[in-house]
Parts: C-alpha cells; structure tokens; sequence
C-alpha cells in the first residue's frame, strides 16, 4: 500500500465533503447577519486540509461506521478549530496578518467582527453536530450526549483553551521539562485531535476495547503532530519561546516522534483490517509528507 497516495486521496475526499456540508450549513442557516455569515464563511473555506475531520472519519470507519454517521460531528470539530485560529490570529493573542495564504480574518472584517466570528463558530460547532446526528434514525440518545460532552471538553478549560493558557502564561524563562511541554501539547494541539479520533469511535458505536485502542491512537497522533510542526518551525529559523525540537534538540524530538508514531500504529492494528487507513495517516501525517 502506497502510505502517501492513498492519504492523499482520502483526505481530498473528506476536504471535499466537509467543506460542502460546513459551507451548505451556513448558507442555510437563518437568522444569521449577513457580515457575520461572510466572516464565518471566510474563516471555514481557507486552504486548510481538515485533518481533524478526516481523522474522525477514519476512526468511525475503522470501527465498522458509516460516514454519514459521523460527518456532522466531524465538521463540528473543524469549526472549533477554526474558532481557535481566527482568536489565535488577533492582536491580543499571536497577532498573525495572514492564514492560510490570504489574510486574517480580523485582516478583513476587523477584530470585533472576528472576536464575534469566532464565538460564532464554537457555538455553531454544537448545533451542527446535534443537528446532523438528529436526523439519522438510529442515533440515540445517549450517542448526542456523548458527543456533547466530547466536544465541550476538548474545547474547554481542560483541554484546548486550557493548553492555551499554559503556554501564553510561562514567561518566566524557566527551564521547561519534557513532562511539562508533552502536557501542553497534549492539551493545546493534542486534546482536539484525539477527541475528533473518539468522535469516530461514538459515532459509530464503538466497543470499549475498540475505544481504548482509539484514545491511546488519538494521543500519540496528536503529540507526534504538534511535535514535528516543532522540528519544522526550528528548521526554519522559527524563534518560539514553548518548541520541543529547540528545547531538547532536533535528535530528542524526531526519536519522540518515531515512538509516538510507533505506538499509534500498533493501536491502529489491534483494530483489524479496517484500522489501514488510521495506520496509514499516523505515519505520512506524523511526518507531513502528503
């Protein structure tokens, strides 16, 4: 099996399908004012690949899913992504003038606007995600709650935003501990990836065995992630005060990655025959090479 072909043409696939749900659910939408439907909109159809979505995708698949049944949640997740972005990009956080090739969106619409965008899209987040699982005839109750709850602690203080806290708030120049990055990593990039990997997991009515397989998958995933952007940010001269590669030197950073990547694998497999796909992104997305 070719690792680079076939996650390419997967993820070109679901970008394709996320894109159109996430854009058809804002054209849709009423009551939305005209400038705050064109913010989210701008922010949704930048030239991301959607990543997280796909990774859901992937796990409800793996886990003998269908992927309708998980496709709004999915695109849920991809909305409180991009909320993160759009607040991450403003004056008062990393004061970023451009995103995706083009310009940011408080660039364009202004910060209030994009404040307001982004509060938009993390609510809207919920409401696409109960919205699409209530229209499939087989979802219960308990599978929306779980979902809920999923996407409400990823997001939340213990879990993206909390991450983000941590690495604005150590400015003390202190010596950073691998433990204390790893723990950072894991809330700020890694908490919203391994939730959209459990997403794929509830939406498709995962076993308990088949969730574990997917926590541990998710986790490693998510710190191999958030670790080689590190390694390509120092190799490209990037000065950042919280940044592994840096920190603990490029030879420490890509063994971290290797293990990680390493274990996710073998989650993937004790999934069975179904889990190559999950397999096949933790190697090429671990090592950006798609």
């Amino acid at each position: 099996m070719d690792d680079r072909t076939d996650v390419a043409r997967f993820l070109a696939t679901c970008r394709r399908e996320v894109e159109k749900y996430t854009s058809d659910w804002y054209r849709r939408k009423d009551g939305i004012p005209p400038i705050l439907r064109r913010a989210c909109l701008y922010a949704l159809t930048g030239r991301g690949k959607r990543l997280r979505p796909a990774l859901a995708i992937a796990s409800c698949e793996a886990c003998g899913g269908r992927r309708a049944s998980v496709l709004p949640a999915a695109c849920a997740v991809e909305l409180i992504h991009t909320y993160s972005l759009v607040h991450d990009d403003l004056p008062c956080m990393d004061d970023d003038d451009f995103r995706r090739g083009r310009p940011t969106v408080h660039r364009v619409f202004g910060e209030a606007v994009a404040v307001l965008a982004g509060d938009a899209l993390l609510s809207d987040a919920f409401s696409m995600a109960l919205g699409g699982l209530s229209r499939l005839s087989k979802a219960r109750d308990a599978r929306r709650a779980a979902v809920v709850a999923e996407l409400a602690t990823a997001a939340g203080s213990a879990g993206m935003v909390g991450g983000q806290a941590m690495d604005i708030a150590d400015d003390s120049g202190r010596q950073k501990s691998p433990a204390w990055m790893e723990r950072m990593f894991a809330l700020k990039t890694g908490r919203l990836i391994a939730s959209a990997v459990r997403l794929g997991g509830v939406c498709s009515g995962a076993g308990a065995a088949q969730m574990r397989h997917l926590d541990r998958f998710g986790a490693e995933t998510g710190l191999a992630f958030q670790i080689t952007d590190d390694v390509l940010d120092a190799e490209a001269g990037k000065r950042e005060p919280c940044n592994y590669a840096a920190e603990f030197g490029m030879a420490a950073a890509r063994d971290r990655v290797s293990k990680c990547v390493d274990a996710a694998v073998e989650s993937a497999r004790a999934l069975g025959g179904r889990g190559a796909m999950l397999e096949s992104l933790a190697r090429v997305l671990a090592h950006r090479a798609y």
